[in-house]
């Protein structure tokens, strides 16, 4: 019997990956001339930008999509006094970098980060 100090990893037998003669790997010389992919001209993925940054676009349906504008802030009889706190600069501030993102993923952030 065969304790396991004395088995080797290193015996002589044969494994059936040692037993298969090595075969010579041909590779195709000439892969061919694929066509080019130019994903930024596609329409959705325009469209798509477009409605990521805030401009106008045509949306699947056709119909027209107005860009987005800020609207007007809060009145007086905000309990939270935001006209007061935030000046209109810095509402188009804020406005114009949130949509210059151009990602969903960065807007989630900002709001995660900035609420």
């Amino acid at each position: 019997m065969v304790t396991p100090s004395e088995f080797s990893c290193n015996s002589n037998v044969p494994t059936p990956s040692s037993t298969i003669t090595s075969r010579k790997k041909t590779f195709k010389s000439d892969k061919g001339r694929k066509r080019l992919v130019h994903k930024e001209k596609w329409v959705v993925v325009q469209r798509k930008l477009k409605k990521n940054t805030g401009e106008e676009f045509v949306n699947q349906s056709g119909k027209l999509v107005e860009s987005k504008q800020m609207k007007d802030p809060c009145t007086d009889k905000c309990r939270l006094k935001c006209t007061q706190k935030i000046s209109y600069e810095d509402r188009k501030r804020i406005f114009k970098y949130f949509w210059l993102l151009g990602q969903k993923k960065k807007h989630w952030e900002f709001v995660i980060k900035n609420t």
